[in-house]
């Protein structure tokens, strides 16, 4: 039977999570750039909610994960 290993980064987590918490800010930056370009004003309070919420949400998954 194989074992599944997995790969963590220095931060402790898994390396597919981080990939995808990535890919969440990176969408968050592009919208960002966007309406930037667009002459709309994306507020620094709506950005920086983006990146609180998934702050949380990555400490609430790996407190859930280390309680089993």
């Amino acid at each position: 039977m194989l074992r599944e290993k997995r790969t963590r980064t220095l931060s402790g987590f898994p390396s597919a999570a981080n990939g995808l918490y990535r890919a969440q800010a990176g969408r968050v930056l592009f919208f960002r750039a966007t309406f930037r370009a667009s002459g709309l004003a994306f507020t620094r309070v709506l950005f920086d909610h983006f990146v609180k919420a998934t702050i949380l949400d990555r400490l609430r998954r790996s407190f859930v994960s280390a309680r089993g």
